[in-house]
């Protein structure tokens, strides 16, 4: 049972929404979850702990943008220390509509480093302890080239390697601790508005936190939000597959 989770992006988008499905399951199931979220806007952060206090959830917050590895680090081992974390999620990414060097530079640190500085803290105990579950969010855009966003999706495809590698090590080593990577589509985000044209299979952030909260309930190695037919497609047609 997941009674402690932390998520990394959580005050808005499908970071949010994944604080909502966890409210709202702790409160039907009569469970004591406790939410651990952090996120860089602090505003948006304690809308998000004041929406799911409203469940009779547990909620610690901290403001911290994920690229600051000692603050990541000093914050995730104290509250790791107080209650070891059963879910980690490591969700906070950003994209822009222009990729500049700097926008480039800030697009591999948030999502890259920041998955990095969200993982390494907790990964000794889970692995002394034998147990815990990581998650990793990359994108659909990891497995095709997006002449738009290429720092972007070249961002998300090593996120995706990051976590397949660890989810590989861990097996082969015997170890009980657990490493899905997720790979949303279109999903309704103030990120996927960055993105213009069409947008197939778009879904909504709540729907995509079920599908997610699901797939990572049965330890998918890979877990979409779109069909999976489309999802077989893509990564049977994807340069790194």
């Amino acid at each position: 049972m997941k009674n402690n989770i932390f998520i990394t992006g959580a005050g808005s988008g499908i970071g949010f929404a994944l604080a909502e499905y966890y409210s709202l399951n702790s409160y039907r199931s009569g469970t004591k979850a406790q939410l651990i979220l952090t996120d860089r806007d602090h505003d948006r952060l304690n809308q998000t702990r004041r929406f799911c206090e409203n469940f009779g959830v547990k909620v610690t917050s901290k403001a911290i943008d994920v690229r600051d590895q000692t603050e990541m680090r000093e914050w995730l081992e104290e509250v790791d220390k107080e209650q070891p974390i059963d879910l980690l999620i490591a969700n906070a990414g950003m994209a822009n509509e222009e990729e500049t060097l700097q926008d480039t530079a800030d697009i591999f640190a948030v999502n890259v480093d920041g998955s990095m500085h969200t993982i390494m803290p907790v990964l000794g105990r889970m692995l002394d302890d034998d147990k815990g579950q990581i998650a990793v969010v990359s994108s659909l855009a990891a497995y095709r080239p997006m002449p738009e966003f290429p720092a972007y999706a070249k961002a998300k495809q090593t996120t995706m390697r990051l976590g397949l590698n660890l989810r590989k090590t861990f097996r082969d080593n015997g170890s009980q601790v657990k490493v899905n990577v997720i790979c949303p589509g279109f999903v309704s985000t103030p990120l996927e508005q960055a993105v213009k044209g069409s947008k197939p299979f778009k879904i909504s952030a709540s729907k995509a936190a079920r599908i997610i909260a699901e797939g990572l309930d049965k330890d998918k190695a890979i877990i979409t939000t779109v069909p999976q037919p489309v999802h077989l497609a893509l990564r049977k047609l994807s340069p790194d597959r």
